[in-house]
């Protein structure tokens, strides 16, 4: 070993100490050389992992494409999705579509809220977890002071706040909002992790 000139007498080399993204990516054949050192992670994912390409800010609701690689919080095998609702009628906000619609089945899964109307004028309708903010039940008295819209004394208003904010709003018929409300209670920790994706992917929104 040859000191550098530039090193002064008497100064003590420090031990060079490998970072632990090089030290875990040595790959060394028998032959003793390294052969290859991996790029260290940004932002906690693989260099060589892409991040996803997310719908614009402010785009039509519609079903979330699914992401390679990187986990989004619905599709996490360890969502616990709510049973469907039936007796489902659309009343207002859902882009493009300004009739109501009834008599829908809601169901809940990793592409999103996914509504389905059979029978004479069949309808669908889908929404992606990216861009749910959040969701609400309202009794009859609730959603008529708050929208300003009237529904049956026996229905519960289920309103689907997205994060362009809009208000998507559905009736169920023969549903009271207690018994909704414990239905749909697992989606709250969903909601949550959803938002906190938005904020750690603020750029790709």
């Amino acid at each position: 070993f040859v000191q550098p000139e530039f090193v002064q007498p008497g100064f003590v080399q420090p031990e060079f100490v490998q970072p632990e993204f090089v030290q875990a990516a040595f790959t060394q054949p028998e032959d003793g050389f390294v052969t290859q050192i991996a790029p260290p992670p940004v932002n906690g994912i693989p260099f060589d992992s892409q991040l996803p390409e997310y719908p614009p800010q402010g785009a039509t609701p519609g079903l979330a494409p699914v992401y390679p690689q990187v986990e989004t919080p619905w599709s996490s095998p360890g969502v616990q999705w709510p049973e469907e609702v039936r007796g489902v009628n659309y009343l207002q906000g859902y882009p493009g579509q300004r009739k109501k619609r009834k008599s829908g089945l809601m169901q809940f899964g990793p592409e999103g809220i996914s509504l389905t109307g059979k029978g004479f004028g069949n309808w669908t309708m889908s929404i992606g977890w990216l861009f749910v903010e959040n969701i609400e039940i309202f009794g009859p008295e609730e959603i008529l002071f708050t929208n300003q819209i009237k529904i049956d004394a026996s229905s519960t208003a289920i309103v689907v706040k997205a994060t362009d904010g809009a208000e998507i709003i559905f009736e169920v018929r023969s549903r009271r909002p207690p018994s909704l409300r414990s239905s749909l209670a697992s989606l709250s920790y969903l909601l949550e992790a959803a938002r906190q994706f938005r904020v750690l992917y603020p750029e790709n929104q």
